[in-house]
């Protein structure tokens, strides 16, 4: 009795301390509101996924009748159950023993209880696995209420099955992992896990291709193979049978039992195996040392090239999932789709291969400079400079990338049997691509540096990957010679400049994290922002272009890319400005100096109201469908919320926030950073108009372009933000009347 109330009573305290360094950790990690935003976010992504869930249902339950339909959805669930375990692999999660699991030599050498070690565990792996509450708890709640929460069983009950599902594969990899650490050495403890990696995501992404690009004939052999689930493959899937029937009962009955039965016997069994292998030591196994062996044998690299082989040699999560995993699926696509992909000939194969050689910079050349960890500080002993350190990794990355995808794009083209000339430009389009991807990735490794991340993918930030993803993103669609392709190009061109010449910066500064945080807006930083938020437009509009063609004419790619580009322009203004002045509010110019500003912004909204009516009337007699693709947003919208909730909506986005962060970035950071830059006359005026214009859908840029003139104008005469705020929403308002009027 008293060893058991000891037990309970270190695992509390174990748990308190990860709760505990859990909150230091995301407190240090980011500031309150940015974990405030970050959880809105999360819950919304809940919800579109418990949304869909319940999407996927009513599709299953619509083709398939009574029994078939919950086997079907039982076989989902173990492919669910893939995607996570997929997830936590690709992460480094398993890789780290569990995200706070930096203690882990530290624990096993205290007298602490197997049962409570185990416990904490479980417990700091549960509360870390993000990916499994947004794909399994909130899946698991959509079903189970499916749009009405007034049933406490029908909440309580997937939240306890969600708890019992995460922590039998928390033990299972718990186990694993001891098991290989007392079995291999560290170094193949993480070659295996990369390559468990490599096979289970490929695993995870065969159903999805292949239900993607053949669903009809997907589902008709899932129609004539529904039988077989009740012998071997219905035994396996048993237990995630009684979860779906839990889910869609919505009540304890005997599949409830059946599952309470199952995970009580599988839970004792592995605690069973883990309290064995504590009492035989396997924990706290050390390996011997290897002799060391030298080499004397002339190599054929030296410098800064060698290094960089002999890591790549070493890392088989680099080797396995950045090149084995696109080249795979290039394989399983070009032989099981030959027919598909023939018939759409060169552009998919470019899109393929692109998407292919994208995947590989995400995982190699971002992460390139955060690998170096403690050697950086040697790295910045030698007499070389920063930006030739970027070229030397990006020289080595780009051999790397053309020895994999140069062969690969001729195997391709040979398959697919495309003419010469196709082929002939697959080769240069790629030989091209590979080395600019690979330098804008090597730069933002080093803008987004995290030298203390534990496994390859874990060396760069998430802002870094999100930035690389975007810029790279640009590039995909540069495929001729057409005017769209070279304006994309400059685009990119330009943005890949930019993200070079902050890399620079930033490496030159790291010692020195102050030595750029002057107390001015910069125009370099400014400009950087802009082409960001173009990229966003342009990089969505790709996908619309090559997905739903038919969508692509519509406001809703635009609609997604300003609210995304608007997102990262607002955190840019916020987060520049509070860590350069001491009040952020007060140096973009949330100061209201004149209250009589505020008069004349209101006359200023009304003129440019009024022109605003007699443009578009004139346009829309013109020819030209104005009031057309709005309102087709606007039906779209009341469908999906109603009217009352896409109105108010509509008018908390167009009249609040749009104004606030349009305005605060365009006037505060970046008619700042133009002055500061020189341009305090005209120039600065009508360079502020033309960026904010061309963030804005073409059929209203001349309106927008004069919009920002007139703000700018108003903000260098009133000194404060306010006024143009109070004239940008009050136009905004008036421009939703006049399109309210043709609906």
């Amino acid at each position: 009795m008293g060893e058991g109330r000891a037990t309970v009573a270190t695992f509390s305290a174990l748990s308190r301390l990860k709760l505990r360094v859990l909150f230091q950790s995301l407190m240090a990690w980011r500031s309150r509101w940015s974990l405030l935003l970050l959880f809105l976010m999360g819950v919304g992504l809940c919800l579109s996924i418990g949304f869909a869930s319940v999407d996927f249902l009513a599709f299953v339950e619509g083709l398939f009748l009574g029994d078939p339909a919950r086997w079907l959805m039982a076989l989902g669930l173990i492919y669910l159950l893939m995607l996570v375990f997929t997830s936590d692999l690709i992460m480094g999660h398993t890789l780290n023993v569990g995200q706070l699991s930096t203690d882990h030599t530290f624990l096993t050498s205290l007298p602490i209880p197997p049962l409570a070690l185990l416990g904490s565990k479980l417990f700091e792996r549960l509360i870390t696995d993000w990916p499994g509450v947004l794909l399994l708890l909130s899946g698991f709640l959509g079903i189970s209420c499916r749009g009405s929460f007034s049933d406490p069983v029908k909440i309580l009950l997937p939240i306890l099955i969600f708890v019992q599902v995460e922590l039998l594969l928390i033990l299972t990899i718990i186990l694993l992992s001891f098991f290989l650490q007392r079995v291999a050495r560290p170094a193949t403890i993480n070659n295996f896990f990369s390559i468990l990696g490599y096979m289970s995501a490929f695993m995870a992404l065969s159903p999805h291709i292949l239900i993607a690009t053949q669903p009809r004939e997907a589902f008709t052999w899932l129609i004539f193979n529904l039988g077989k689930f009740q012998g071997t493959a219905g035994l396996v899937l048993s237990p995630g049978r009684w979860i779906v029937d839990i889910l869609l009962d919505g009540k304890i009955g005997r599949s409830f039992l059946h599952w309470e039965f199952f995970w009580l016997l599988a839970f004792m069994t592995g605690s069973g195996i883990f309290l064995a292998m504590c009492r035989m030591h396997w924990l706290t196994f050390v390996h011997p040392g290897l002799p060391m062996v030298s080499v004397k044998s002339k190599a054929w690299l030296s410098g800064m090239l060698r290094k960089e082989t002999l890591l790549l040699k070493s890392d088989f999560n680099l080797l396995s999932n950045s090149l084995f995993m696109p080249i795979t699926i290039i394989i399983f696509q070009i032989l099981i789709f030959r027919e598909q992909l023939t018939a759409f000939g060169l552009p998919h194969a470019m899109n393929m291969m692109g998407a292919a050689a994208m995947y590989f910079c995400l995982f190699g050349p971002i992460n390139s400079i955060g690998s170096e960890g403690k050697a950086i500080f040697l790295l910045e002993t030698l007499p070389i400079s920063a930006a030739s350190l970027i070229a030397n990794k990006t020289l080595f990355w780009s051999l790397v990338a053309e020895v994999f995808f140069l062969p690969a794009s001729c195997a391709t083209a040979w398959y697919l049997g495309l003419p010469p000339p196709d082929w002939a430009a697959l080769i240069v389009w790629l030989a091209i691509l590979v080395p600019c991807l690979v330098w804008v990735g090597v730069s933002v490794s080093a803008i987004y540096p995290k030298f203390e991340g534990k496994v390859l993918q874990q060396r760069s930030t998430l802002e870094g990957k999100a930035l690389g993803a975007m810029a790279m993103g640009m590039a995909l669609p540069i495929k001729s010679l057409s005017a769209g392709s070279i304006a994309g190009g400059m685009i990119f061109a330009l943005l890949a400049l930019s993200v070079h010449g902050k890399a620079v910066e930033a490496l030159e500064g790291r010692l020195d994290p102050e030595r750029f945080k002057v107390r001015r807006f910069r125009a370099h930083d400014a400009f950087l922002a802009i082409l960001v938020a173009m990229g966003i437009q342009s990089v969505i509009r790709s996908i619309f272009d090559a997905t739903v063609p038919e969508v692509a004419a519509t406001l809703l790619p635009w609609i997604i890319s300003y609210t995304l580009g608007m997102t990262v322009l607002g955190y840019t203004t916020w987060r520049y400005a509070r860590d350069r002045f001491p009040s952020a509010m007060e140096a973009l110019g949330f100061r209201l100096r004149n209250r009589g500003d505020l008069v004349l912004a209101l006359i200023g909204a009304a003129a440019i109201t009024g022109v605003g009516k007699l443009y578009l009337e004139a346009i829309n007699k013109a020819g030209f469908d104005v009031y057309g693709p709005s309102a087709e947003i606007w039906y779209t919208s009341c469908g999906l919320l109603g009217p009352d909730w896409s109105l108010g909506l509509l008018i908390f986005a167009v009249c609040l926030v749009a104004p606030l962060i349009e305005e605060a970035f365009f006037r505060g950071f970046a008619d700042q950073a133009w002055r500061d830059l020189g341009w305090t006359g005209l120039g600065g005026i009508v360079c502020n108009g033309i960026f904010f214009a061309v963030l804005h859908p073409p059929v209203s840029m001349p309106l927008t372009f004069l919009l920002g003139i007139v703000c700018t104008l108003l903000f260098r005469v009133s000194r404060s933000l306010w006024p143009g705020i109070l004239l940008h929403a009050v136009y905004n308002a008036g421009i939703l009347y006049i399109h309210s009027t043709h609906i």
